[in-house]
């Protein structure tokens, strides 16, 4: 029998829950007075999550869940703040905000953390930003077509991905 968070597929191989998530637009900060939530307009791969919306992610099973966020942030002015979140069940996580200021502008940087977080069954997840200037963006690179003798096809950068994986069901 199998257990909650994971289950065996008919070769025997234990399927965990796990969750990719991306966007391929730019996200820009529309407020600098207030927080907005981050979207997503691709659905890489889940199982065993519920997609809600393009924000809202529930979890099926009740446990703890390694949560990895990268973002590429640009700012049109350097010393500029962005700021990321984790909202579980519409409030603020705990210990949970990642700041960075921009050390110049218009070059592209990479925000990246890792959450290890206990949830129960049917709890939800989303991603809040904040930045201090309407300027400030999660910025998508579309894909580069071979130019010979100049450059390589590039795949696209999303501006955002996010993955959740089932740790254990503590």
């Amino acid at each position: 029998m199998a257990k909650k968070g994971f289950k065996l597929s008919p070769y025997g191989v234990a399927s965990f829950a796990h969750l990719m998530q991306s966007d391929n637009t730019d996200q820009s900060i529309t407020s600098a007075t207030a927080e907005q939530i981050i979207t997503f307009d691709t659905d890489v791969h889940h199982h065993d999550f519920t997609r809600v919306s393009s924000s809202r992610f529930k979890i099926k099973h009740k446990g703890s869940y390694l949560i990895t966020f990268s973002g590429i942030a640009q700012s049109a002015v350097a010393g500029k703040i962005v700021c990321i979140w984790l909202k579980i069940n519409g409030a603020n996580a705990a210990n949970s905000a990642t700041y960075y200021t921009f050390k110049s502008a218009n070059a592209n940087t990479v925000i990246a953390v890792n959450f290890m977080v206990h949830f129960e069954e049917n709890d939800y997840f989303e991603f809040w930003s904040w930045g201090n200037d309407t300027g400030i963006k999660w910025d998508y690179t579309a894909a580069v077509a071979v130019n010979p003798g100049v450059t390589p096809a590039i795949p696209a950068c999303p501006s955002i991905i996010i993955t959740a994986n089932f740790v254990s069901g503590d």
